[in-house]
Order: structure tokens, then sequence, then C-alpha cells
């Protein structure tokens, strides 16, 4: 058998088994994401000083974008704005605070400003055809009708959002009646994220009133978040690999191994696209020897972080070990699967 077949049937196979792991780890990966939808609901909690724990849930693509139109959010801007910045939405919050409203009847005023002018006078026929001058009591008509003031609230978009309204009875001992109108004021936010982990935040403030809804000028919008530290990580990792290096073993000659293996730790600021990668163990093909080998990784540095285009691409140090002893010293290139 020639080495050119023996190339193309060690290839086949690598190439079969790690589109056989793909496939495993794609439904594997699917079953776990439906599970966490399926158990993801945390509750909603109350704690002190006012502070709420926001329900919380996974949801598909298709319900996210559901539930941004039911609380009257338009994503297709937001998507505009964090494309720019390489970051997708994840994640959308909806805080709803309502005011019961308040009605008063037969309410006395808080407090009377004195008015000191001279009283008005009028003429009035008298039965006998003179007239007499008498004082105006009400020259603007109070006694006869209830005043009514609507109160709005203005904001600087020139909005007028309905807040109430006051009516004044002249002639009741307690002429006034106030009528407060119940609120709901929501606050969306959409939470965006960029390959780094870093998050991007995105707000509206909604009051509703008498079942129409208004949009609020926000004067200032901000959020703070700390900066990812790199840590180590217990993170097991299949990555498809090629080493070539030189057997250690008299005769001394070339070696090229195809490998598969497991990566156990890691070091970095994401878990998705680590530093650093440590303690890699696998199996290879040797092709000058034509056996199989026991590869070790002890530590794979991530250029792929470094590339445009290329996450998750390794190069490190290994040694790959056969079963009649013989040990080769190489260096490889790994991708993640």
């Amino acid at each position: 058998m020639s080495w050119k077949v023996k190339a193309v049937i060690i290839g086949t196979t690598i190439l079969a088994f790690a589109a056989l792991i793909f496939i495993v780890k794609y439904q594997y990966d699917l079953i776990q994401k439906q599970q966490a939808i399926k158990h993801s609901l945390v509750e909603m909690k109350k704690l002190q000083d006012g502070i709420v724990r926001s329900q919380a849930k996974y949801v598909t693509k298709g319900d996210l974008e559901d539930f941004a139109k039911n609380v009257g959010v338009n994503l297709d801007p937001i998507k505009r704005d964090v494309k720019e910045l390489g970051a997708d939405v994840k994640g959308i919050s909806k805080v709803l605070a309502q005011t019961p409203g308040y009605r008063g009847k037969n309410l006395g005023s808080s407090r009377v400003i004195e008015r000191h002018v001279s009283s008005e006078t009028q003429s009035v026929e008298c039965p006998d055809g003179s007239s007499v001058e008498c004082v105006d009591q009400d020259p603007f008509g109070y006694m006869e009708n209830t005043q009514v003031l609507n109160i709005d609230e203005p904001f600087g978009d020139g909005n007028q959002i309905p807040f109430g309204n006051a009516e004044f009875s002249a002639w009741r001992e307690k002429p006034w009646d106030l009528r407060i109108l119940s609120r709901q004021y929501s606050a969306v936010t959409v939470l965006s994220t960029n390959e780094e982990g870093r998050h991007f935040v995105h707000n509206k403030l909604l009051i509703g009133v008498d079942g129409k809804s208004y949009t609020v000028p926000l004067s200032n919008s901000e959020f703070v978040e700390e900066v990812p530290q790199a840590k180590f990580r217990f993170d097991p990792s299949v990555y498809l690999g090629v080493d070539a290096g030189v057997r250690a073993n008299p005769p001394v000659h070339g070696e090229v191994v195809p490998n598969l293996q497991v990566s156990l730790f890691s070091y970095g600021k994401t878990k998705v696209n680590p530093d650093v990668t440590f303690a890699g163990v696998g199996v290879g093909y040797e092709t000058q020897s034509e056996g199989v080998g026991l590869v070790v990784s002890p530590i794979n540095y991530n250029v792929g972080k470094d590339l445009p285009g290329i996450n998750n691409l390794h190069v490190g140090p290994s040694v790959s070990a056969d079963l009649g002893g013989n040990v080769a010293i190489m260096g490889g290139v790994r991708v993640g699967l």
C-alpha cells in the first residue's frame, strides 16, 4: 500500500471521526439547550431597600423578538447599532411599576391666600323705580358652575402626559374634588453581548395612562461593568490537531501525527475563547511509524484570538509515545471542535 493511499485513508478516517464527534456534540448541545429553556425559570424575588430580582428564563430567538414587540420595543435600530460594536441582542428586561390613582371629593383647601381688593359695585333697580348700588358677589359666575382644571405633565419632547384633574365648586364649604389617574411606569432594557463577553445596554421608558402609552425622553442612561479578569478553569474541550517532530528513539526520523485530544484546563477571560489550554491528552496515528500513539500536549497558546476571523486556533509542544515505548518530540496546531 503506497503512502498516498495511506494518507487518504488516514485523512478520511480522521475527518469521519471528527464529523461524528461534531454531530454528537451538536445534538448534545441542542438537547442541553432545550433542557435549559425548560428548567431555566428563576422567580422574581423582593429584596431589601426596594430591590427586586427580575424573573429570568432562557427563550429562543423568536420568543425574544416576540417579547420585544409585546413590550413596545423595535429591535431593528438596536441590532444595527450593536452590529457596529460586534455584538448581538441577547436579552430584554421589563420593569413595571403602577400607581393606584386617587379620587377625593369634598376636599377643603390646603391653604388660603387672602385677597385684598375693593369690592366692585353694580346698580340695581328698585320696585319704586329708584336704584341702589350693591356689591357684586360673583362677577365671574363661579357660583353657577363647577370649575374643572385638567393637569398634564409636560416633557422635553413636547409631550403632555395626563396626570389628573381638579374640580372647584365655589358654593360648597369644602369646594374641591381631585382625581389622580392611575399610571403604569415601564422601563425596558435590551442587553447585547459581543464575543469578548462585554455587554451593551439600550433603555426605553414608557408611561401608560387611560389605555394609551407615552414614550418618555431619557436625559441620561449609564451602565457600568466590571472588567473581565482572566482565570483558570476546569474546562474539558475537544481539539483536532496535527503534530510534527522527531522520533527520539533510534532509528531517529521525522514523524507526523494527526490526533484527537481533550484539553482539561484553560486560562483566559472567557470560557469560549481562552488564552491558553493545559493538560491535553489524546490519541493519534503516527504516519511514519504506522502505529497508534498516545499524544500529550502540556500547554497550548490560542493564536486565533490575535488573528482576524479565526477563533480557537492553538499551537504548542507535544509528546507522542507508541505501544512499543518509542517517543517523539513534536509541536503542533489544534482547532477546537
